[in-house]
């Protein structure tokens, strides 16, 4: 889960809503090479493994709610392998991107369960990619595999920009798609260059908020994710007029 403070309590969003989000913006991509429909499925879909994580949070260490960047090793792997197979059903392209996306979070791990299951992961796309008729390998994809996969991983980060307080200004430059700059204002985020089809884009997705922050144990946290309430929150994106007024939105 997203875990955010929001006064004396937290809010909380299934990381299934902030993939959802991220296929909300491929969907409003100005420019994208073909299949855009599995471009925006991979992107919708990148998260589904954590579905059962999410259905209740787990408490943290520190007594609170444990956040998606805190994953145990064992349960972060199954995510993933969930994750690639659940979207494999909804098409092998679709797999191949979602198992190209996992696989960036699991390049520099060094625990040897890990690098058998990136070892696994790697071989696995080797062989959608010859299944598909596609040829290449996950070390040189060819088009349009890799401007998909850089596309996945830039709205990725974006929209954790957005809801998850990813330190702003966010510059990135995935995998020859040129360098891009947001920044975060409040609930809107300013990009440059700007990607989308219209100059503003809004969003609303659905949070629960627990009256509290700490927890004496899971029979507590439990007890108040069963009481929690439903809010809105609004995302804005936005194009600033020039990449100088990106700078001066936040002056």
């Amino acid at each position: 889960m997203i875990v955010r403070p929001d006064g004396d309590g937290l809010l909380l969003l299934t990381q299934e809503q902030h993939a959802h989000l991220s296929g909300d913006l491929a969907a409003r991509l100005s420019e994208a090479p073909d299949p855009r429909a599995e471009l925006v499925r991979g992107a919708r879909e990148h998260d589904n493994g954590w579905r059962e994580f999410d259905e209740r949070p787990r408490l943290s260490v520190a007594g609170g709610a444990t956040p998606y960047s805190q994953m145990p090793r064992d349960e972060y792997r199954a995510i993933w392998r969930r994750g690639v197979a659940r979207a494999s059903e909804m098409g092998e392209y679709v797999g191949l991107l979602v198992s190209l996306h996992g696989m960036r979070m699991f390049e520099k791990r060094t625990d040897p369960e890990d690098r058998a299951f990136y070892a696994e992961e790697r071989a696995r796309e080797n062989g959608m990619l010859a299944s598909l008729r596609i040829g290449g390998s996950w070390e040189a994809l060819p088009e349009p595999v890799r401007r998909h996969s850089a596309w996945i991983a830039f709205l990725d980060g974006l929209t954790l920009l957005a809801l998850d307080g990813w330190k702003s200004p966010w510059v990135t430059d995935h995998d020859g798609l040129g360098r891009i700059e947001a920044r975060r204002v409040g609930d809107s985020v300013f990009v440059a260059p700007w990607p989308f089809d219209a100059p503003t884009l809004v969003f609303h997705l659905p949070a629960r908020r627990l009256a509290t922050a700490r927890f004496a144990d899971q029979e507590a946290l439990d007890a108040a994710w069963r009481a929690s309430t439903e809010r809105l929150i609004e995302v804005v994106y936005q194009a600033p007029a020039t990449e100088a007024g990106l700078r001066s939105a936040v002056e």
